[in-house]
């Protein structure tokens, strides 16, 4: 297992573009749509006296995802037909021809797991970067699940000669350096197939991050960070938890319920197909009771029905009557993921994002049933991100490319090969590019 060096920095300048412009790809791979992003970062501007990338997005895509099931890959071939949709709309769009693409984990049962060691320090220090990489491998040195690859590893805090507990080492003191870090692991096989799938399509990861920890890049400001707050990303078929305190996360899991079930629920209960159910829950889908529910009617068509008597009559009060316990019950697995964290406890701030945040009454179902302040997080806008990407269901995508861009100096990257620079061409031809490519190594 290879750890690549704390505050990581990967250069994609490429020949054709201006000297200093980089090009850099996000890659959200999730059960219910294929999104991409594509940006030009441009050297820094000067913003409340800091230097930041000046960062604008030159290409999008969005495909409906296909041969993806909770996340995993269940088909390569429909999987590998979705993503070469977005990426190609994307790079239509920016003019270029991508190669790396930074990538979301949705699947293989992401665990977040405790892991300590220490080292001793030549000299009684002062401690230097390299004691940090050095500890931090050791520290992923002992995870020991054989079937499971551990992709991002962050720091929570360090501890000097065995006293309290310090948040950063560098440039301190002490003659033994220990760690408490929080790895993030996936099953190896799911981790492979989505490798693969994305190899087909003649791409490269050039990182993996799970699906909470970046909508939190996306969603959150430094003061939540920073004074502790639990972010839940409600996706099509997963529920994702990312816990930060003092600016770090301290845990994440995922849930194996999301808002494609409450699709799933309406479907099964009104007897009619799911696009329909889909466009009621999005159209008159409600958590919270209405006074004129009984009164209000819908119309649906029943399912396998055709002709005039296909359609069905029923008052909106039965629509909600389905979601609201499937809703419950998604937040009370929340509730129960947190009241088993310690570092959850003494947080009192949630943040909700994913496209089934956006249900009407979300936001007071869950400070009622999670017993905390709530508020639905939208992505931070990005010049040139569309309007329909600035909202929730585009937090993952949105926070891959944040992270990307400016890693936030606290995880270590481990990523699923040695991947050199990522390489790009300045374009027009996307997805024939690499057609031409593909039929050059294989005749």
């Amino acid at each position: 297992m290879k750890v690549v060096p704390l505050y990581p920095h990967s250069s994609s300048e490429r020949p054709g573009l201006p000297s200093g412009v980089r090009i850099v790809t996000a890659l959200d791979v999730g059960s219910s749509k294929i999104s991409c992003m594509i940006a030009e970062v441009r050297g820094v501007r000067r913003s409340s006296g800091s230097a930041v990338p000046a960062v604008r997005i030159t290409g999008f895509g969005v495909q409906a995802a296909r041969g993806i099931r909770s996340g995993v890959v269940v088909n390569v071939e429909e999987a590998e037909k979705a993503v070469r949709l977005a990426m190609d709309a994307a790079e239509r769009m920016a003019g270029v021809t991508v190669e790396d693409v930074h990538m979301n984990i949705s699947g293989g049962r992401p665990r977040c797991t405790t892991l300590r060691a220490e080292i001793r320090v030549e000299g009684g220090g002062p401690v230097g970067a390299h004691h940090v990489s050095r500890v931090v491998a050791q520290a992923t040195g002992t995870f020991s699940e054989p079937a499971r690859e551990v992709v991002h590893v962050t720091p929570s805090s360090f501890h000097l000669d065995g006293g309290p507990a310090v948040l950063l080492a560098e440039g301190m003191y002490a003659d033994r350096l220990g760690v408490r870090v929080n790895a993030v692991s996936v099953d190896r096989g799911p981790l492979r197939n989505l490798e693969t799938m994305i190899e087909r399509c003649m791409l490269r990861p050039a990182g993996f991050v799970i699906a909470p920890y970046a909508a939190a890049r996306a969603v959150l400001t430094d003061d939540e960070r920073e004074l502790g707050v639990v972010v839940v990303e409600v996706g099509a078929a997963s529920t994702s938890v990312a816990i930060f305190a003092e600016g770090r996360l301290e845990h994440a899991s995922m849930l194996p319920v999301g808002s494609e079930h409450i699709t799933r629920d309406i479907a099964a209960g009104l007897g009619t197909p799911l696009a329909e159910a889909e466009r009621l829950k999005t159209l008159h889908g409600s958590v919270l009771p209405g006074v004129h529910d009984d009164l209000e009617g819908l119309s649906v068509p029943m399912l396998g029905e055709e002709g005039p008597g296909a359609m069905q009559h029923f008052p909106r009060s039965m629509l909600g009557g389905i979601i609201r316990p499937r809703v419950e019950e998604i937040l009370e697995l929340v509730r129960d993921e947190l009241d088993g964290c310690p570092a959850a406890k003494a947080i009192r701030r949630v943040v909700l994002t994913g496209g089934g945040s956006q249900l009407v009454g979300m936001r007071e179902m869950t400070e009622h049933v999670l017993e905390r302040t709530a508020r639905i997080g939208s992505p931070r806008i990005i010049a040139g991100m569309p309007k329909a990407m600035q909202t929730p269901a585009f937090a993952v995508v949105a926070g891959l490319l944040r992270d990307a861009i400016e890693p936030d100096g606290q995880g270590f990257r481990l990523p699923s090969a040695d991947a050199a620079a990522p390489r790009m061409t300045a374009s027009g031809g996307g997805y024939l590019s690499r057609v031409r490519e593909w039929l050059g190594q294989s005749f």
